[in-house]
């Protein structure tokens, strides 16, 4: 089973949305929480929290129907993931082979300033790795991350998930590994060097 943090209900035309991010400094993570409160668009910050030495989660509430959120899901494209640095958004996404990218462009036009859309062909087998994860590996990964084994420190060890799951523990830290492995591939598509600051 697949789920999103993004959850919305355009018939109310707002979108909640809780997101984790990283910032190197604490003033960094506020000035981008000052940012986000000014924009037209949200509504209400609704938490926010340091969750880890550099990691923080904030819940906003905002307009679905003037947003990019929208026009994306509209279009069947699945954001991989979002980077936002010195004012600007930098989506990388997943999408289907029928999008006109003319339209697309229009319809970012009416909510954002696009400055660029730079559209790459990925290898198929790229953009499905994720799918390819099976129901095991998916759920061996389910339930390694719900359990607290990749929390710091562990609650749970590999001795510990293979019991639970009937399985030897070099078939559990296997399945753990191909699972990252796949998720890793598919987060990491795309982006370069200079993306990452």
């Amino acid at each position: 089973m697949r789920s999103s943090l993004a959850v919305s209900n355009p018939s109310i035309d707002t979108n909640f949305e809780d997101f984790v991010f990283n910032a190197p400094s604490k003033d960094i993570a506020f000035h981008l929480i000052r940012t986000i409160k000014k924009h037209k668009n949200i509504y209400k910050i609704v938490s926010f929290k340091r969750i880890g030495r550099m990691t923080y989660e904030m819940s906003f509430l905002g307009s679905y129907s003037n947003s990019i959120r929208k026009i994306m899901l509209d279009n069947g494209i699945m954001v991989k993931f979002l980077i936002v640095y010195d004012g600007l958004e930098k989506y990388s996404f997943i999408a289907p082979e029928w999008i006109n990218w003319d339209n697309l462009k229009g319809e970012l036009r009416g909510v954002a300033r696009i400055y660029d859309l730079d559209v790459k062909r990925v290898n198929s087998t790229t953009s499905s790795d994720l799918m390819s994860l099976s129901l095991e590996d998916e759920e061996t990964l389910l339930l390694a991350f719900k359990r607290g084994f990749f929390d710091e420190p562990r609650k749970v060890d590999l001795n510990g998930l293979a019991s639970e799951l009937g399985l030897s523990k070099s078939t559990v830290n296997s399945k753990i590994k191909k699972g990252i492995r796949k998720i890793l591939s598919v987060y990491f598509s795309g982006i370069s060097a200079k993306d990452v600051k």
